[in-house]
């Protein structure tokens, strides 16, 4: 949905991006090949465009306000938990995006300990 040059960005059409961004491990992963490869980000970034029926520049720009709400949400729960909060009260604060990107912990993980992570995963479904 396309209003004025601008996108109507609903809580489907966020989940919507969240799951291309995550398909798109370059513009994420530092350990993917292309990873510092500006064209093929850009590239990467036109076809979530096309997919998603909006310019690059919007998709670019939403992404940036997604991981910013992600890094804010994962703080404050950081600080709930060190405050002693319940499981209860965390949930409570959680934004809808912030399960779904959960996979953006991996990026900062070696190779071992992201196979490990996967595995509990795996077992937890």
């Amino acid at each position: 949905m396309v209003m004025e040059g601008k996108t109507m960005w609903n809580e489907e059409r966020v989940k919507e991006l969240i799951d291309l961004y995550r398909q798109y491990n370059l513009l994420w992963d530092s350990r993917h090949p292309d990873f510092k490869n500006r064209a093929k980000k850009n590239e990467a970034i036109k076809e979530m465009g096309c997919l998603l029926n909006c310019e690059s520049l919007e998709v670019e720009r939403k992404i940036q306000v997604i991981l910013a709400q992600y890094r804010r949400t994962r703080l404050k729960l950081t600080n709930l938990k060190r405050a002693g909060a319940t499981e209860e009260e965390m949930d409570k604060n959680l934004w809808y995006g912030y399960k779904l990107l959960r996979f953006l912990e991996e990026r900062s993980l070696p190779d071992k300990a992201m196979e490990v992570s996967r595995n509990k995963v795996i077992k937890s479904i």
